[in-house]
């Protein structure tokens, strides 16, 4: 079998150990490439000692962690590897941030974007998934992926899709991109040409609808409109997780803390409990 292209992107060092731990959970061939936006001799010491092949590069602070992975994927031959898997450093979310009105506070979004790599038992199902149902194009926690959406980022993704000669017919994505998917799937982007300097400065906010967040739209789309499923083959839904349940959750109850450090507890949007932290 081809081997594996797993792309990490760290930038908040601290978390660097963590994604390393993930890549234990690997027991099939692999190349691997590591970026980051500043020089840091612990964490090049610790990659090299973990893996002494392992491609390090100091990239520029844009595009997030988008910017860095195409970067990469600028480099390498894709028809060289199966799969690719895509991971990067995410810092705990403020309490009441939410995802498709799923509770993100604290590690959640961390910990659902790399389950699928969180244990040896996880990977191994995950690829066993892949090689079995040639239908699976990505894979991810449920909690993360995204369906249908009509706003700026979806619009300019339909663009740059049209760019990689892809009709979007059929729109979702991972939000937060770390995934693995079929090698393949990801070779119309090598159309689009895209290069460091396109991407926008790293903005912590998130304010910006920037390159970044449009990329994240085009990499799920892809993977539907070549004929792939993206999917969650570890967790099964409830009927709790569906829209109308999840809406009506976020709509009677409320737990959140403000830009101002306030904490704030909302039943029907009405404030019941604030406190400053």
């Amino acid at each position: 079998m081809k081997p594996i292209l797993v792309v990490m992107h760290i930038y908040y060092s601290e978390l660097s150990a963590e994604l390393i731990s993930c890549l234990k959970n690997i027991a099939v061939p692999y190349d691997l490439y590591v970026t980051t936006v500043e020089k840091n001799k612990r964490i090049a010491k610790d990659i090299f000692n973990f893996n002494k092949n392992a491609h390090f590069e100091i990239v520029e602070n844009k595009g997030f962690d988008v910017g860095p992975f195409l970067h990469v994927l600028n480099k390498v031959n894709l028809n060289h590897y199966r799969y690719v898997v895509k991971l990067h450093t995410k810092r705990n979310m403020p309490i009441g941030a939410v995802c498709h009105y799923y509770d993100m506070s604290k590690n959640k979004w961390r910990k659902y974007a790399q389950e699928f790599i969180k244990t040896k038992n996880n990977f191994k199902a995950v690829l066993r998934a892949l090689e079995n149902n040639p239908k699976i194009g990505m894979i991810d926690n449920y909690h993360l992926i995204a369906g249908k959406e009509t706003d700026e980022a979806a619009q300019k993704a339909v663009a740059l899709l049209k760019k990689c000669e892809i009709e979007a017919k059929r729109f979702g994505y991972v939000a937060g991109t770390q995934f693995i998917v079929r090698a393949n799937i990801l070779k119309p982007l090598k159309k689009l040409n895209l290069k460091m300097a396109d991407f926008e400065l790293s903005d912590s906010t998130h304010q910006q609808v920037g390159l970044a967040h449009v990329m994240e739209r085009v990499f799920g789309c892809l993977v539907l409109n070549q004929g792939y499923e993206i999917k969650d083959i570890l967790n099964k839904k409830s009927i709790f997780d569906c829209l109308f349940f999840r809406k009506l959750l976020f709509f009677v109850y409320r737990k959140k803390v403000t830009k101002n450090n306030v904490l704030l507890i909302k039943i029907f949007k009405m404030i019941l409990w604030r406190k400053k932290l």
